[in-house]
């Protein structure tokens, strides 16, 4: 019996190019470090290796920036330039000795430490956008619930919710990042809150609750400030509630 072969012919498809991924650069020389940092629209793959003029960040995805190149008067970092779309080349100085980097969330952010030391008389100063730096902490989340009300709503959700809200009526001020501590329902230890607004070298940390009363007719907003010791029962009170899941962890 004859053996037939059929060969069938299928059409190649052409890929449709990659969208490119907005994204932002921003410095602060300010503090100890070269803080440069990439802002993305979502997460992007991404890998450091050096370059003649120093380091290179080499993306997994194409990014389309605001600014293509920024140069620099700072010890450890020269400026910078996007030499492709997925490539950005770091000119560091000669105060450069080495780096440290990783990843924030909330928006998804790569943080590049650039360390060395700055010559006497050089305090670093710069900071070229975003220029202020805000971070929202909406309170309890994951098993922590907080208050409940007579419908049932949580206030882990509640303030969730205002803090978005927040977020992004204060994004729309020029040179201002606001960031979340948390953006889903998920519990956050308090020493992780504190160190996302140090890593995020904020400026202004707000911490969002809204507290229940045994009084129906309570209404109003409440302030608190930092006290070593309670100024009165009620506070002592509120402190025990507040700190009880701190306690059992």
């Amino acid at each position: 019996m004859p053996v037939l072969a059929l060969a069938v012919l299928l059409p190649v498809l052409a890929q449709a190019p990659q969208p490119a991924v907005e994204a932002r650069v921003s410095v602060d020389t300010s503090g100890p470090t070269t803080r440069l940092v990439v802002t993305a629209a979502r997460p992007v793959a991404w890998q450091v290796s050096a370059a003649p003029t120093g380091l290179e960040l080499i993306f997994a995805e194409p990014l389309r920036l605001d600014v293509a190149s920024v140069n620099l008067d700072d010890p450890m970092l020269h400026g910078w330039r996007l030499v492709s779309d997925r490539r950005l080349q770091l000119q560091t100085g000669p105060a450069f000795t080495g780096q440290e980097t990783f990843e924030l969330r909330n928006p998804w952010r790569l943080v590049l430490d650039l360390q060395g030391r700055r010559p006497p008389g050089q305090a670093g100063s710069t900071r070229v956008a975003p220029a202020t730096v805000i971070v929202l902490d909406p309170g309890h989340g994951g098993v922590e619930t907080g208050a409940v009300g007579p419908g049932g709503v949580q206030e882990k959700e509640v303030v969730l919710d205002l803090a978005r809200r927040l977020q992004a009526a204060l994004q729309k001020e020029p040179g201002v990042a606001v960031v979340l501590t948390r953006d889903e329902d998920r519990q956050v230890a308090r020493d992780e809150r504190t160190a996302i607004a140090n890593q995020n070298r904020a400026e202004l940390f707000v911490s969002l609750h809204l507290n229940s009363s045994p009084a129906k007719g309570a209404a109003g907003a409440e302030t608190y400030f930092l006290s070593a010791e309670a100024t009165d029962d009620e506070a002592r009170t509120v402190a025990g509630v507040e700190n009880e899941a701190a306690r059992r962890g």
